[in-house]
């Protein structure tokens, strides 16, 4: 199975990092593919400006990279058969939803 991790957490020693940890850990003790992408570590800028919109935009390497990498991951469509995403909910917090 092709399993994709994404985890957005700013803190290295946070739960969402031990819980991205072990879902990684345990899905490759078990024989799975597992790409991991720890977005903070790889500083990703979640703003898309206007000039990456454009059809002739240029798209950061980084980006082209994980396109790629998605694209050349499988034959399959979709690529993964199960995504993870982890990220920090402050706003549940915040607005009482957790």
């Amino acid at each position: 199975m092709n399993i994709l991790v994404i985890l957005g957490h700013q803190d290295p020693n946070s739960f969402n990092h031990a819980i991205a940890s072990t879902v990684c850990e345990t899905s490759r003790d078990n024989g799975h593919r597992v790409l991991f992408h720890d977005l903070y570590a790889e500083e990703f800028d979640p703003l898309l400006t206007k000039a990456e919109i454009s059809e002739h935009g240029l798209v950061p390497e980084s980006i082209q990279r994980h396109c790629e990498e998605l694209r050349s991951s499988s034959d399959s469509n979709p690529p993964f058969d199960l995504a993870y995403h982890v990220e920090l909910a402050w706003l549940c917090h915040e607005i009482g939803l957790a």
